[in-house]
C-alpha cells in the first residue's frame, strides 16, 4: 500500500511537470485577425509574412492601387473621392539606391534590371511580389481608415470608409500593422513673409513633369537627391533655376519645396498611446511595437536603411511577439530600451547604425537577419551619390554573401 507521503510526492511531481508543460507552451502562437493599413512596400511585406503564418489578413488602402509612393499618377491634390493623393513620384524619377537594396528576401528583380531603375520598374516589382504571394485578394482599395481605437481584450476597433459606396463600418481586429510610411505627409515649414509672395508655391509631392515650368523662374528649396533631380530636369526648360538649402531665397515665379515629410497618423485615437512630437513616434519598442498596446506594430518608421528587407524583418519581428510565439519583455524594460535608441534631432535615422539595428531585431526575436552584403552595397551607394553626379550610371553585381563588384553600366 502506497503511503500518504509517497502519494504526496507523486502528486507534487505530476503538478510540477504539468506546470512546466503549461509554462513552456504559454507562448504558443495564436491565429489572429490582422488589419494592415496601407498597401505599399511595408504593407505588402507585413501581409506576406502574416498570411504565411496562417493569420487572417485585411489590407486597407485609401488609393486605387498598391505600391504606395511607387505608384505614379499624373494627378495631384485629391482623387475622385476627395482623398489626398499621397504619391510623390515624378515622371522621370529613378531610384537613388541600387535595386539590390530594395529587394524582398527570396524575390529578386529581373536580371536585366539596371542598378538604379525607374519608378515603373519598382512598381512592377511590387505588383509581381503581391501577385506571387497571393496578397492582392486581401487588399480593399479606396478604403479610408478614419479611426483606430483601442478596446477591451487587447483588440482594436477600426472605423473605415468604403469610398465608392460612401459607407463607413466599424470592424474589430486582434492586431493592427500601421504601414503608411513617412512619405504620405509633406513637411510644410512656416516661412516669414510667405503670404506676400505673388507666385506659386508647391511641395515636391505635387511635382510631376518639367514641362509645366517652361519659361519660369524657379526657386527649389532643399538640396537632397530629389532637389538635385528636379534641378537637372528643369535645366533648359525653366528660365532661371535657383537651388537653395535655406528658406529665404530670391523672388521667383515658382517655389518648389523639397524639404521632406513628417510622420502623421491622424486616424489614431488618443487612447492608442502613440504620440508624435518633433517627428518622433513614441513610445515604440525597437521602433516597431506600440509599448502601451503591443498588438499594434509600425512597419517602416526607421529610414536610411535596406528598406524592403528591413520591412520584412520588422514584420517577422512583430508577428513573433504579437502572435505569442515569443513573450515580450516587461513594460518597464521596453520603455527603457526605447530611450536608448532615441536621438533628439532625427530619432528614427539609422544611418551607419542600420546593421546593428537589424542584428538587434534578429537576436531579440530569434529570427534570421539581413545579410550584411546588402548593407555594404547601401553604404557604398550612399557615399557615391554624395561625391559623384553620375552615380546612377554604376552597376552593382553581388558575387557572393560577402563580395560585390561595381562598374559603369555600358547599357545606359
Amino acid at each position: 500500500m502506497v503511503s500518504v507521503t509517497v502519494k504526496c510526492l507523486i502528486l507534487a511531481f505530476v503538478y510540477s511537470a504539468l506546470s512546466t508543460h503549461v509554462a513552456a507552451h504559454s507562448n504558443v502562437k495564436k491565429i489572429l485577425n490582422i488589419a494592415i493599413i496601407g498597401a505599399g512596400a511595408s504593407g505588402l511585406a507585413s501581409a506576406k509574412n502574416a498570411i504565411e503564418d496562417g493569420h487572417n489578413v485585411v489590407i486597407f488602402e485609401k488609393s486605387g492601387a498598391l505600391g504606395g509612393v511607387w505608384f505614379y499618377t499624373d494627378q495631384i491634390g485629391k482623387d475622385e473621392y476627395g482623398v489626398d493623393i499621397h504619391t510623390p513620384m515624378y515622371k522621370e524619377l529613378r531610384t537613388n539606391t541600387p535595386y539590390q537594396t530594395m529587394e524582398f528576401p527570396n524575390f529578386t528583380y529581373p536580371e536585366s534590371t539596371p542598378s538604379y531603375p525607374s519608378h515603373e520598374v519598382v512598381w512592377k516589382y511590387l505588383d509581381s511580389y503581391a501577385e506571387h504571394f497571393h496578397i492582392k485578394e486581401h487588399i480593399k482599395y479606396h478604403h479610408l481608415v478614419e479611426k483606430i481605437h483601442s478596446i477591451q481584450n487587447k483588440k482594436w476597433e477600426i472605423s473605415v470608409k468604403d469610398m465608392p459606396k460612401n459607407q463607413s463600418v466599424k470592424l474589430t481586429f486582434d492586431a493592427v500593422f500601421i504601414c503608411i510610411g513617412i512619405s504620405s505627409s509633406p513637411q510644410i515649414p512656416k516661412i516669414a513673409g510667405v503670404t506676400e509672395f505673388k507666385g506659386k508655391i508647391m511641395h515636391s509631392r505635387n511635382y510631376r513633369k518639367p514641362e509645366a515650368f517652361e519659361g519660369e523662374d524657379v526657386l527649389i528649396v532643399g538640396t537632397g537627391p530629389s532637389g538635385n533631380d528636379v534641378v537637372n530636369q528643369l535645366d533648359n526648360i525653366a528660365n532661371r533655376i535657383t537651388l537653395s538649402s535655406r528658406e529665404d531665397g530670391p523672388n521667383e515665379s515658382r517655389v518648389i519645396k523639397i524639404i521632406g515629410y513628417k510622420y502623421s497618423f491622424p486616424f489614431l485615437s488618443r487612447n492608442s498611446g502613440i504620440m508624435v512630437k518633433e517627428n518622433h513616434v513614441d513610445p515604440l519598442y525597437k521602433q516597431i511595437l506600440n509599448i502601451k498596446h503591443p498588438t499594434m506594430a509600425f512597419i517602416g518608421i526607421p529610414f536610411t536603411a535596406v528598406h524592403n528587407r528591413m520591412y520584412d524583418l520588422q514584420a517577422r519581428f512583430a508577428l513573433k511577439f504579437i502572435s505569442g510565439a515569443k513573450l515580450l519583455p516587461s513594460y518597464k524594460e521596453m520603455l527603457e530600451d526605447s530611450k536608448m535608441i532615441s536621438f533628439k534631432s532625427k530619432p528614427h535615422l539609422l544611418g551607419l547604425m542600420h546593421k546593428l539595428y537589424y542584428k538587434d531585431l534578429a537576436d531579440t526575436a530569434e529570427i534570421d537577419s539581413i545579410p550584411e552584403i546588402y548593407s555594404e552595397i547601401l553604404v557604398d551607394a550612399l557615399i557615391c551619390s554624395n561625391v559623384s553626379p553620375d552615380f546612377r550610371e554604376m552597376k552593382y553585381v553581388i558575387i557572393d554573401d560577402e563580395n560585390f563588384t561595381k562598374e559603369y553600366d555600358d547599357n545606359l
